[in-house]
């Protein structure tokens, strides 16, 4: 006969083969060559990664893409993260790793969407995920976060404050996010305010696309205009266009675009930005919205910033493509504000409808450029009409041109 001890030890054992095999049955290895990596929170990223058994997160990330008109051109896997990832591979196939035990433990559905939403825009955006990007691509995440959280019926109240509730570890300063996220959210009550084109449809069967707003059509009166269709002249589709224009506008620090429906095509608006006499970005002071001298310190300019006033320079990007021909509307002038405001109304994405339609023979890609001069005695921002510029010039010194010829 066993004695206690031989059947506490067999037991154990049994207990043991058991354990192992629900294991095994749970969860498998998951080979995933993770090149780079976007994680919510922790600080360590899991050197061997497991599939475990879906839930209904992947319900969720498939509904938050379907309201955005996210492709899924990723895989949602659920895996041993701390929370939630979006991963790139070195073959360059998209994941979004979840963690369920971490969202059981966050029942808040403005968690939910908001965390999941932050990682899919890695996605809807073709982000990096690499350290020299990672500022910008953040920026634009969040702002998606926001836009998702509007359009999945989350209210403005649960979204306050979000940024604070609920940091990342990549990102410490909250306040900037905060920002971002509101900014995408408003987005979100825009794109419901303003219709599109009722001549878009998403199947031919009358129905309009949703979330995409119309660019000003014909265009406001620009400051300077080049054509860039020689750039574009091997591309067959809207999308070929917009990958190669987006490549050209991404290396040299456009990380924040949008888009515009226009009639037979798109508008891809650029943020504003401080630039110099000669039409080249102004350094560190870039993105300020402020005219900022570029200067270095000396008692002599020290003495000319009081005895002078010089304006600040700025501009907005706007690249229509479309086959319709248009001239602009010279009565029609905008302001700074409105067309500053287009970054916070335009899509994140080109629609893939939009994208499919076929360059033909009178496809042109119009660059427009609205060049504004702010005084600093009055700080009042006037429309350039016409820039000191040529487009040519705008785009050549923006190093916007050289890196279409790539």
């Amino acid at each position: 006969m066993a004695t206690a001890k031989q059947l506490l030890i067999a037991g154990l054992t049994v207990a043991g083969c058991l354990l192992n095999g629900m294991s095994a049955g749970a969860q498998q290895l998951l080979p995933l060559p993770v090149q780079s990596s976007c994680q919510y929170t922790g600080a360590r990223f899991p050197r061997d990664l497991y599939r475990l058994k879906s839930d209904s997160i992947g319900a969720l990330c498939a509904k938050i893409a379907e309201v955005t008109h996210t492709a899924l051109r990723f895989e949602v896997v659920a895996s041993n993260v701390e929370s939630a990832a979006a991963v790139l591979d070195s073959s360059g196939n998209r994941w979004l790793l979840y963690s369920r035990r971490h969202f059981m433990n966050h029942p808040d559905p403005a968690y939910r969407v908001a965390v999941l939403a932050h990682e899919i825009g890695h996605h809807a955006n073709e982000h990096t995920l690499d350290a020299v990007s990672r500022e910008a691509e953040e920026v634009e995440s969040d702002e998606f976060m926001g836009f998702a959280l509007y359009r999945m019926g989350i209210g403005r109240n649960e979204v306050a404050g979000l940024a604070t509730r609920y940091p990342m570890s990549a990102v410490s300063d909250t306040g900037e996010r905060q920002a971002s996220i509101l900014r995408g959210f408003e987005r979100g009550e825009a794109s419901v305010l303003v219709a599109p084109h009722a001549a878009f449809n998403d199947n031919g069967g009358g129905n309009a696309l949703p979330g995409i707003p119309e660019f000003p059509f014909p265009p406001p009166q620009a400051s300077a205009t080049y054509l860039l269709d020689d750039y574009f002249s091997d591309c067959h589709t809207l999308a070929a266009v917009d990958k190669r224009l987006n490549t050209a506008l991404k290396a040299n620090g456009y990380s924040e675009r949008r888009y515009f429906f226009v009639k037979g095509g798109f508008a891809l608006v650029t943020r504003l930005e401080q630039i110099n006499e000669q039409g080249y970005p102004l350094g560190d002071n870039r993105w300020n919205s402020r005219p900022v001298r570029e200067e270095t310190f000396s008692w002599m300019s020290y003495l000319n910033a009081l005895l002078t006033s010089r304006p600040g320079y700025f501009r907005v990007f706007a690249f229509v493509v479309t086959d319709e021909p248009f001239d602009m509307r010279r009565e029609r002038q905008i302001s700074r504000a409105e067309a500053e405001s287009w970054l916070s109304e335009g899509c994140f994405k080109l629609p893939r409808e939009i994208g499919q339609m076929a360059v033909n023979a009178n496809t042109a890609v119009a660059a427009l450029v609205y060049e504004f001069q702010v005084p600093e005695s009055t700080l009042r921002p006037t429309l350039s009409q016409p820039s000191a510029l040529s487009g040519e010039t705008h785009l050549r010194n923006a190093k916007i041109t050289p890196a279409l010829r790539q």
